[in-house]
């Protein structure tokens, strides 16, 4: 019932379905979505929630048989921050570890949450948003995501198109880029409200900005942390300070 209008991309991807301290690795292939817009609406099957969530099918799932969860499929459900506006998660980015399997996940939803999944040491056992959150308030059954984008005036910004990453300067770290927007909804067309392409740098660890730890909603505080870039639109490029 979490399942909502996908409009999506869709991937077929390779995971690693053994944990990492296991003596051997095994590997299986997976289709991989988000649960699209719309999982709230009662149609006869729908969530109660509206809870947004990336899902993934076992491809070796044998022809007729039933799907369950936690056996041929896994859902990672992310929690709604707010009630005032529309749920719903639509693309993500995966980036590949050793073997060509799936290392991070990283997606954004369209309450502005940009969340990173860390499938690297885990097996299908802990495939949930508590263990597979790259960033949490010290626990691992309180996760929060990575940055919330909100435009100056703290209104939250829908994220709809997969993240852009790069190699950082040094092993482990990642720079995420994404866009914000949404062209879906009839006042879509007219709206005048501000979006923002967001560069975030992902040092590859779990710190988070708020102290204590404990008070934290997200890893990267809010876009005051950010340098901002200042757009040459003749000349096509972006000018961000260093320091």
């Amino acid at each position: 019932p979490d399942i909502g209008n996908v409009v999506g991309r869709p991937q077929i991807l390779k995971f690693r379905t053994s944990a990492a301290s296991g003596s051997s690795a095994t590997y299986k292939w997976f289709a991989v979505f988000g649960s699209g817009v719309n999982n709230y609406a009662n149609d006869g099957a729908y969530s109660a929630t509206g809870s947004p969530a990336l899902f993934l099918l076992d491809l070796d799932k044998a022809p007729g048989a039933a799907w369950s969860l936690g056996v041929n499929y896994y859902k990672i459900s992310l929690p709604v921050y707010s009630t005032a506006s529309a749920t719903g998660l639509i693309n993500f980015r995966a980036a590949k570890a050793l073997n060509g399997e799936v290392g991070q996940i990283y997606m954004g939803d369209l309450q502005g949450s940009l969340w990173k999944l860390d499938f690297s040491l885990l097996g299908t056992a802990d495939w949930n948003l508590n263990k597979l959150s790259a960033f949490n308030k010290g626990t691992a059954s309180s996760p929060i995501p990575m940055f919330i984008a909100k435009d100056p005036s703290g209104n939250l910004q829908p994220i709809t198109a997969a993240p852009t990453l790069a190699y950082g300067p040094v092993t482990g770290s990642t720079y995420v880029v994404f866009g914000t927007g949404k062209y879906m909804e009839l006042g879509d067309k007219s709206t005048t409200a501000a979006q923002s392409v967001y560069m975030i740098y992902d040092t590859g660890g779990s710190q988070v900005d708020t102290s204590p730890v404990s008070s934290a909603t997200v890893a990267v505080s809010s876009r005051a942390r950010l340098q901002a870039g200042t757009v040459n639109i003749a000349a096509g490029t972006v000018s961000v300070p260093t320091a």
